[in-house]
């Protein structure tokens, strides 16, 4: 099923919540803005199995799933207000072409807000208080539209958004300010095309943590711990730049390639005040101080920061921790389309190249410095090299009434992680792992009539698992069993059509080894 919106400068969760199946849990109310801070849920999935794009290009951190991953990347935002224009949502098990890394339970893709032909200029602004006065939100902006430029036919679009943000909740505040930019060339008489679209966001955020029930109730429910007593403070950045080209080589063929590189980097310090090891009113503050960071020789890595010496306790040198999360992709995905009398055959892929780099170390002081072998919990660097290759057809039988779509992908993954010793790790090591299967699919459709309005014209969207043990030239397999949901032509809310469920069959092997599909 696609479902498209067309609702400019609204949040994330706002313009796709609105569906039914999609529902967000929100954990934190302090930033209504921001996608990190809602877990999706979609048919019993949640946002880490659902694949998040951007013109087709994956938003995701290839470690841990979703946009952010499940870390503690909680004031990061890969899309900000006014850079996008809408959203398609594929439900479900898709064909090749359509569905995203992850996307056992949907694929959402973000279609970029592109330059149009005629020049414009927006100014905006909003703000609000909350009831009862305490905490305000805002945010403004400006965008330019260049218009179809003389001579060269260039379109450029830009727009930068500001978004102050202070909580009901008491000493929670954001502070963001996102940037955008887009541009087409076409050339070759129009027969060919250029895109760009470059997008920076960056935000400074004080982050709330979760309070036990007793406080709430003693305090109130906007209560937080005073800055000086326990604070965790945020600094993050979010890159995605889209380098584009298309062109029409012939009425029966067309050709497509992207190469993209996104980055995140994520720098958080928590501070708990030593005074208060013992708790606050008698429970612990959300961030532990640590009584074992001095060195030595038995159960504990051979660090050499000695906060004993430095500030007076273990407890004192362990008031800031700071936190790192950075993560990026960079890849490649062409296609060329074979335009044929009655289907449409697509041949296609992906390579992306992902690296993450998660770390943790502890100081007495707020310029925490990040040296392993002296303070630091853990530091790992990962990287996975992920690339796949698909054929699919889209076969248009009685005038457009029958639409079958098989089609086949074969995936390629490998993945290195490498630890450093810390606090938390006795040893450093490595590991190395690769896998890789094919994925057969099939999909159909049938539009009944064009006349009544009764029933939406989408398939069903069942998933459903069958094992079956089995092996192929001696080695084991699993075959599992998911059914599709395929767009027709036409207006999906206008039109009926008989539903057909259709199973896709998933089998992978790797060394004799059953790997999940």
């Amino acid at each position: 099923m696609i479902i498209e919106s067309r609702l400019e400068a609204k949040p994330l969760p706002e313009c796709v919540t609105q569906y039914s199946g999609l529902y967000r849990n929100q954990y934190r109310t302090w930033q209504p803005y921001h996608q990190s801070d809602h877990t999706f849920t979609y048919q019993g999935f949640n946002s880490d199995q659902i694949g998040v794009n951007l013109d087709g290009v994956p938003l995701i951190n290839t470690f841990r799933g979703g946009t952010n991953g499940q870390g503690d990347d909680h004031a990061l935002t890969p899309i900000g207000m006014g850079q996008f224009s809408g959203v398609s949502v594929y439900s479900g098990a898709n064909t090749p072409s359509e569905t995203g890394i992850n996307a056992l339970g949907a694929t959402l893709n973000y279609k970029p807000r592109m330059p149009t032909s005629k020049f414009y200029t927006e100014i905006s602004g909003s703000g609000g208080l909350y009831s009862g006065g305490v905490g305000d939100s805002a945010s403004g902006g400006f965008s330019v539209n260049s218009g179809t430029l003389p001579y060269t036919g260039t379109k450029l679009y830009a727009n930068y958004y500001y978004s102050p943000f202070h909580s009901f909740i008491n000493h929670v505040f954001s502070i963001n300010n996102n940037y955008y930019f887009a541009a087409l060339q076409p050339y070759n008489h129009g027969m060919s095309q250029l895109s760009l679209i470059t997008i920076y966001n960056h935000e400074i955020a004080q982050q709330p943590s979760t309070v036990p029930l007793p406080l709430l109730q003693k305090y109130d429910r906007s209560f937080q711990w005073a800055p000086n007593i326990w604070n965790n403070h945020t600094t993050t950045s979010s890159y995605t730049s889209i380098l584009g080209w298309k062109s029409i080589l012939n009425r029966h063929m067309l050709a497509k390639a992207k190469f993209f590189i996104t980055q995140n980097n994520n720098d958080r310090t928590a501070y708990a005040n030593a005074a208060y090891k013992g708790g606050y009113d008698g429970y612990p503050l959300p961030t532990a101080l640590k009584s074992y960071a001095n060195p030595s020789t038995t159960g504990r890595p051979s660090n050499t920061y000695n906060p004993t010496a430095l500030f007076g306790s273990s407890y004192n040198g362990t008031q800031y921790q700071r936190y790192i999360d950075n993560f990026g992709n960079a890849g490649l995905m062409p296609s060329l389309t074979f335009l044929l009398p009655e289907n449409t055959l697509t041949l296609g892929g992906l390579y992306m190249f992902s690296k993450d780099h998660s770390a943790e170390y502890w100081y007495g002081a707020p310029s925490v410095p990040m040296i392993d072998g002296y303070n630091g919990a853990w530091d790992e660097h990962d990287t996975r090299s992920y690339g796949d290759v698909f054929l699919q057809d889209r076969i248009s039988l009685f005038k457009h009434r029958l639409i079958i779509t098989p089609g086949v992908k074969y995936y390629l993954v490998d993945t290195t992680c490498n630890d450093t010793a810390g606090y938390y790790y006795k040893y450093g090591g490595s590991v190395s792992n690769t896998f890789n299967y094919w994925e057969p699919s099939f999909g159909a459709s049938f539009l009944a009539t064009r006349n009544s309005v009764r029933f939406p014209c989408t398939t069903s969207t069942l998933v459903w698992v069958i094992a079956m043990p089995g092996s192929v030239h001696g080695l084991p397999i699993m075959w599992s069993a998911l059914s599709t949901s395929t767009p027709i032509r036409g207006r999906p809310r206008e039109f009926p059509c008989i539903l057909i469920t259709s199973p896709i069959f998933i089998w992978t092997m790797r060394g004799g080894q059953v790997m999940r599909g």
